[in-house]
């Protein structure tokens, strides 16, 4: 998901409980701003964005940010204190089963605080 060119389609699943994660991957910096562009909505979901972190020695996943969109165009999330290993989660707050966005993810901008 984070080098796509012409996008990763989500779907509405019809509960809004199931999560998509994109592959583990480690951080860069200490710090990132994360951007998303959702190119495309088919009915009226409300897509969830979050950044999830943890160290090796953690058995769970954590919130480093979240932030929310609820129509087309571009959004940036700013996390820091980042731990080791670092996954993106979309899910939907709102919507009908069928409902889907098309976005795209670029690679984060790396900070070094």
């Amino acid at each position: 998901m984070l080098e796509t060119i012409l996008g990763d389609i989500l779907v509405h699943d019809g509960t809004g409980t199931a999560g998509f994660y994109s592959p583990p991957f480690g951080r860069g910096g200490e710090a990132a701003v994360f951007t998303i562009e959702v190119t495309y909505r088919n009915g009226t979901p409300i897509l969830a964005f979050a950044v999830e972190h943890k160290n090796a020695e953690d058995t769970s996943w954590s919130s480093a940010g979240s932030t929310t969109m609820a129509a087309t165009g571009v959004k940036t999330l700013q996390v820091s204190a980042l731990k080791e290993e670092l996954r993106l989660k979309f899910s939907f707050n709102t919507g009908l089963a069928g409902d889907f966005v098309n976005l795209l993810v670029p690679a984060p901008m790396w900070l070094p605080f």
